[in-house]
């Protein structure tokens, strides 16, 4: 194998082995993420259950808890709490049906307002008037009226 060849198949093993090392994550780091997706459902203003003190956020804590001593993937978890909740209970809402125009409507109504602005901007900027008036002006002319404006200045 050439040098360049062997580099290559050193750098893409040691690349392959990281996916292998890193630590798949313990169950207390899943719960926590798990809860802080999670909207507390006792109606104290719409906090996660990750920071919620109330007795209904502790319940969801072990609730989630159970989940995942369980094995039950994040997927399965979130999708039980909906169908208990319901869809409120996600901390943001699923990309379907007319969520998605919830997430993209916005940006698109800033293309088109900039669209906008842009051609309202370029419709009312003459296009080159002053450059036509000063080219179409016989050079006659602005020698004349230069002489004018100078005698103006001495006068003063």
């Amino acid at each position: 194998m050439s040098r360049p060849k062997s580099v290559l198949a050193l750098l893409m093993l040691c690349l392959s082995t990281v996916g292998w090392a890193a630590e798949a994550p313990t169950e207390k780091e899943r719960v926590s993420k798990l809860t802080n997706n999670l909207v507390c459902t006792c109606g104290c203003a719409n906090i996660i259950v990750a920071s919620c003190d109330c007795g209904q956020a502790a319940d969801m804590r072990k609730e989630v808890a159970t989940f995942v001593k369980e094995g039950k993937t994040d997927a399965l978890i979130f999708a039980a709490f909906e169908k208990k909740y319901g869809p409120k209970v996600l901390g943001a809402p699923k990309l379907e049906g007319f969520n998605v125009l919830a997430w993209v409507l916005p940006f698109v109504g800033l293309a088109v307002g900039a669209v906008v602005v842009v051609a309202v901007v370029r419709k009312l900027r003459p296009k080159g008037a002053e450059t036509e008036a000063v080219e179409a002006m016989p050079p006659e002319l602005d020698e004349k009226y230069r002489k004018l404006l100078e005698e103006e200045m001495r006068e003063d």
